[in-house]
């Protein structure tokens, strides 16, 4: 939990980047491009962490991913107003961050049992939350004092937490996980040939649709006269509560069959966006957006190692990683090019209901994946025999 709210803290602390910039008087082209830089460093690390991870161990990973993080924080300190170091800086934070996460995740999918599973994922995934309540208000007291140094000090600081932190974690074979650098890891043409990965994929795609909105719903309150903060913090009220107090619904169900509504409950939010008329309104939507956060983000990550084999592991949550991330490139082509022809509240309608008919069809595959607790265990005593 410690390590998932160091790296989102990390994250966090350059969620008010665009802000940082305009108040430096960088221009809004500039800051366009230094704040994409690093979710496409991101994005397009992803795949290659499984691989990374398997070459170098869990541990290795997680060190120099943390060293990165650092460079690149401590870097973009005395890059301003230079925009290539700037955005050196920002791809060096995005490999990094992208490699620790997968790191981290995949040593979860490796050492938690199937019986705690969805319950321990729901309790560790708090601590990507927890950065929304004291990170980010953290910076913004900083800047709005003015203590820039501060402020981009916040960064390099979390990376060398997670570069403690990253020694901390008891090794593999404390657990009884026989890892090996040297050992056969399967393919990605195998991991798409598992049972259940590509509808797992898919999920996650449609999952992240509905979390990556959130880029645009701020304009769309805005335009009938209302704010996105009661949205927000109604979202992780919903998120943090069915996480805490839902953990039962997360262990014993189908994992599998979970998704779907999860991500419906999002879309449904995002459909009745448009046509929110106050502040109550909006703190209802959010709510409901909030639960299907809270249920679907540990249960993604459960359901790769209910379904992936521990020699595809690594690579299994690279994949799932990818799959959320590519969202944020997706959307907002989306939302581009069909926003000026229909107007932003139907391409809100019509996102949400390429949402909604994407989860009843992810239902129905996932009706044919048996994900019954029983035979998850079965699943996975073949997985430890292989």
């Amino acid at each position: 939990m410690c390590s998932y709210f160091v790296i989102y803290g990390f994250l966090s602390v350059y969620y008010l980047l665009a802000r940082f910039l305009e108040i430096r008087g960088v221009p809004s082209q500039m800051t366009g491009v230094v704040v994409s830089a690093f979710f496409a460093a991101c994005t397009l690390a992803r795949p290659f962490g499984g691989a990374v991870t398997e070459r170098m161990g869990v541990r290795h990973t997680m060190i120099g991913a943390s060293l990165l993080c650092i460079a690149g924080g401590s870097f973009f300190l005395f890059a301003e107003p230079r925009f290539f170091l700037l955005t050196l800086s920002r791809i060096l934070m995005g490999v990094g961050a992208s490699l620790f996460l997968v790191a981290l995740t995949t040593y979860q999918t490796f050492v938690i049992p199937e019986e705690v599973r969805g319950r321990f994922f729901a309790l560790v995934s708090l601590g990507s939350v927890a950065p929304l309540f004291t990170t980010v208000p953290l910076c913004e007291f900083l800047l709005a004092r003015g203590m820039f140094g501060a402020y981009l000090g916040l960064a390099p600081f979390m990376g060398v937490l997670c570069f403690a932190l990253s020694f901390s974690l008891p090794p593999l074979d404390e657990f009884g996980v026989e890892y090996h650098r040297t050992q056969m890891w399967g393919t990605y043409k195998e991991l798409f040939h598992t049972r259940g990965c590509r509808i797992l994929f898919c999920s996650a795609l449609l999952f992240a649709m509905a979390d990556s909105s959130v880029l645009y719903l701020s304009n769309l309150l805005h335009s009938v006269g209302l704010e996105v903060s009661p949205f927000l913090g109604a979202t992780a009220l919903g998120s943090i509560t069915v996480r805490l107090f839902g953990q039962r619904v997360l262990q014993h169900y189908s994992r599998g069959m979970m998704m779907p509504p999860a991500t419906a409950c999002m879309g449904l939010a995002l459909l009745a966006a448009p046509h929110l008329s106050g502040p109550l309104s909006v703190g209802i939507c959010g709510l409901l957006f909030g639960v299907g956060m809270g249920i679907g983000f540990p249960t993604i990550f459960a359901l790769v190692a209910d379904l992936v084999p521990g020699k595809l592991r690594p690579k299994g949550t690279s994949m799932v990683y990818f799959s959320l991330d590519i969202s944020w490139v997706l959307l907002p082509l989306f939302m581009g090019f069909l926003s000026p022809v229909v107007g932003q509240a139907n391409a809100f309608h019509t996102l949400a209901l390429t949402i909604l008919m994407g989860c009843f069809a992810a239902s129905l595959f996932w009706t044919l994946i048996d994900l019954e607790p029983e035979s998850l265990r079965a699943r996975a005593a073949k997985h430890i025999r292989n």
